[in-house]
């Protein structure tokens, strides 16, 4: 069976007539590993630019080593973004992570099973819409985080909590 994938679309299977169906919209994986904010400022290497653009809006854009650091509003924490999952936490940083979380979408097939996953000091929750999985994942460590979601993505873990289970009165 062959798959497609052109603009974050997965096609596929080919019917025999020649015509590829949109199986799922891809989102692309959302990697955000949360930095102590008061420790963030006074690393070296931090460095805070005012941006403007061509509507004269201004902004600071934050950097740490050439790294683009965001202020998370609200709980006073910063964080560093990625889209792979192989990435590792730079060294530079890794004294003062707070937290790791994952956010992702995949194909209905092959299904697995909703609710909550625990594996180490990772937690992640996995739902279901018709079009795909969503999957959102929170751990101490970069490490746990990816053996949970390869364990959900390759079927090799149930969910401590199942939102698929008869409820008992």
């Amino acid at each position: 069976m062959e798959w497609y994938t052109a603009d974050h679309v997965t096609y596929g299977p080919r019917k025999p007539d020649g015509i590829i169906l949109a199986t799922h919209i891809r989102k692309e994986m959302t990697i955000r590993v949360y930095l102590q904010g008061d420790k963030v400022t006074k690393l070296e290497g931090f460095d805070t630019k005012q941006k403007r653009d061509r509507e004269n809006n201004t902004w600071n854009e934050n950097s740490i080593n050439g790294l683009r650091l965001y202020p998370d509003k609200g709980n006073g924490l910063w964080y560093i973004e990625s889209s792979d999952l192989n990435d590792s936490v730079p060294e530079w940083v890794a004294d003062i992570v707070e937290e790791i979380s994952c956010q992702d979408t995949f194909a209905l097939w092959p299904e697995r099973e909703t609710g909550i996953y625990r594996y180490a000091s990772a937690e992640g929750e996995l739902n279901r819409t018709d079009d795909y999985h969503s999957i959102r994942i929170r751990a101490k460590t970069i490490d746990d985080m990816r053996k949970l979601f390869r364990k959900i993505r390759g079927g090799a873990i149930r969910p401590k909590v199942s939102y698929e289970n008869v409820q008992d009165s």
